[in-house]
């Protein structure tokens, strides 16, 4: 059994993202953090250690856990540290590699026509689809369906039952979870499970979380006017991260058409952003608008199932309660 290490500070340097889920659990591409490691100490027949719930185990460690049956005395040298939400996105080229190599034991694969770094899942639907793996590989799970014109750049993932639109532009190093709707252009950046950006626009150094949907014609900033370092503010903390930041969105968030989204911007849970002029650079949970107006609550859960239903799905009791809880500042 695992003990996960949580620090309270931890909640603010990974908003919006540790307010539903904690830290370990949260799930990027195919494994949340928990599985990662439980696959690692799987390798070493470990039943039970500390870790820390910031960092993931690097293809170097798991390798080395294959080839010895053991961790090495250096494996903390081998943990790819998070520091904060961003860091997701900085280490997505490392999280691949070390989801490729769990998934390349343990599922049936075929490869596309002629390109065997394309990996393939039962079922997926490929419709005259561009493929370059010139700096890494692309897996495409169960189900997904890419349709014609599609450009796909490695490394990357794509989740199961996932459509990528016509004509859209996708380059690595980008993860995108189950049920998805990707379209327009994606870059370096994360998607998680029932999220859509299903038009054109841009999405570049950003971070989504579950069930998000971005409008027609929604585009994040991920450079400066002047170029200059990007400072962003997770809760009490302003973290430098580098002259590339797009966007934060928690979970159960959505943008009107042609939103335009501000360099390192970070949007709570459950915000209905509609905005005609460039956003705030943060708007807080359960925003309205981007002027700081506060979504009603019964509103915002009526809003929440009806796009769950659109992908068959149900809203749970508990789910709602702790959403309620983080309403009112309870949590």
């Amino acid at each position: 059994m695992i003990n996960w290490l949580h620090h309270t500070y931890q909640n603010e340097l990974f908003f919006p993202f540790t307010q539903i889920e904690e830290l370990h659990k949260i799930k990027i591409g195919r494994f949340s953090i928990a599985d990662r490691w439980q696959k690692l100490f799987k390798l070493t027949n470990t039943t039970e250690g500390q870790v820390s719930a910031n960092c993931l185990p690097s293809l170097a460690l798991l390798q080395h856990a294959e080839k010895h049956g053991n961790l090495p005395n250096n494996a903390n040298k081998l943990f790819k540290v998070c520091n904060h939400s961003y860091d997701f996105i900085k280490q997505a080229n490392e999280i691949l590699a070390a989801d490729l190599f769990f998934l390349l034991k343990t599922k049936k694969l075929t490869n596309a026509p002629n390109q065997p770094q394309v990996y393939l899942e039962q079922n997926v639907n490929l419709e005259h689809v561009f493929f370059n793996t010139t700096k890494g590989a692309i897996y495409i799970s169960k189900d997904a369906q890419i349709q014609n014109g599609v450009c796909l750049n490695g490394p990357l993932y794509i989740g199961e039952n996932t459509i990528i639109k016509n004509n859209a532009t996708i380059y690595g190093a980008t993860i995108i979870g189950d049920n998805c709707s990707i379209g327009g252009e994606v870059k370096n950046s994360v998607i998680m499970d029932n999220t859509n950006k299903g038009h054109y626009g841009y999405l570049g150094d950003s971070m989504l979380g579950k069930w998000c949907n971005l409008g027609a014609g929604t585009s994040n900033s991920n450079v400066k006017n002047n170029a200059s370092t990007i400072k962003v503010q997770l809760g009490n903390y302003k973290v430098t991260v580098g002259n590339k930041a797009g966007m934060l969105m928690g979970d159960y968030s959505r943008t009107a058409v042609n939103t335009a989204i501000n360099t390192g911007s970070v949007i709570g849970i459950c915000c209905n952003i509609v905005s005609t002029t460039l956003t705030p650079k943060f708007i807080d949970n359960f925003s309205w608008g981007a002027s700081g107006e506060k979504y009603i609550f019964d509103k915002a859960i009526v809003d929440i199932q009806n796009w769950m239903l659109l992908k068959n799905q149900q809203l749970k009791n508990d789910l709602v309660k702790k959403l309620k809880l983080i309403y009112n500042g309870k949590v």
